[in-house]
């Protein structure tokens, strides 16, 4: 088989996050002919990561691809370690990007995460929003790590099931990555709950599905108000017209607060 990404892919150059595991070497293949810049981070958490990641490194350069091997430096960490690692990996991949003046990065997310994130999200109660799950294009100039760059998901209409199966029918080789044997973590979990159980994993694409229609409608219906109401200004503040909705005046205290750090929802509905 085949992997048609392309349609999906921004247009002018752009980096890929490659770990070496299968989804991102069956992206990385399927995308050499377009000459990402490859971003290859090693987390330093266990003996012989630094192999893990010269051995990705290696792969990309046989394909004839740029590559940066991006290094995690950090002490003991006791706790958070999935959230500490997702945050230290898109710091280095932003920094990266904007020191090679990249706007764009692609990642190897599939149809098989954005159901384990939608499972997540409804264990953890985020709400309707939280699950719409993983968008296919984010632009993220709130979002500090990324600041200035936007995130794409070509591989999202494919099951992890049909990217084994390209790697297959190719011939690559990829790592396993141990941490995904490691049954403490909560994607772990939820992929074991997921994984054999056809109508769950179905019910939280659909959910994510309807909830993304939800999600854009919103954006929509706030632009609108956004562009009625709230006045930018150039030192740095924002000028608001009458009452708005307290989603809208969240987006609104993330871009004058310049952290992009999540934004207690109760204390806003105070607020508004």
């Amino acid at each position: 088989m085949n992997l048609n990404l392309h349609p999906y892919l921004p247009k002018g150059r752009f980096a890929l996050a490659y770990s070496g595991g299968g989804d991102s070497t069956a992206l990385l293949h399927a995308v050499r002919d377009k000459n990402p810049y490859v971003l290859i981070v090693d987390h330093a958490l266990r003996i012989g990561s630094d192999v893990e990641a010269k051995t990705a490194f290696d792969f990309a350069k046989s394909l004839g691809l740029e590559a940066d091997i991006l290094t995690w430096r950090h002490g003991t960490i006791t706790a958070g370690l999935q959230a500490k690692a997702r945050s230290a990996r898109y710091s280095l991949i932003g920094a990266a990007c904007r020191a090679l003046n990249i706007k764009d990065v692609v990642t190897g997310h599939t149809q098989d995460d954005q159901a384990e994130t939608v499972l997540m999200r409804m264990d953890m109660q985020t709400g309707w929003r939280g699950a719409a799950g993983m968008v296919r294009v984010s632009r993220s100039a709130l979002w500090p790590q990324l600041a200035g760059v936007t995130l794409w998901r070509p591989m999202m209409d494919y099951s992890r099931a049909q990217i084994r199966q390209y790697l297959e029918d190719h011939q690559i080789p990829f790592a396993d990555d141990p941490s995904n044997e490691n049954r403490s973590f909560t994607r772990i979990k939820a992929r074991d709950r997921l994984r054999g159980n056809p109508s769950l994993r179905a019910d939280m694409l659909q959910l994510s599905a309807h909830m993304q229609a939800g999600v854009l409608y919103e954006k929509n219906v706030l632009k609108d108000i956004f562009e009625k109401q709230v006045e930018l200004h150039a030192g740095g503040y924002i000028r608001i017209d009458g009452h708005i909705p307290s989603q809208l005046l969240k987006v609104c205290l993330l871009c004058i607060g310049g952290q992009g750090g999540p934004i207690d929802s109760v204390k806003i509905s105070r607020l508004s």
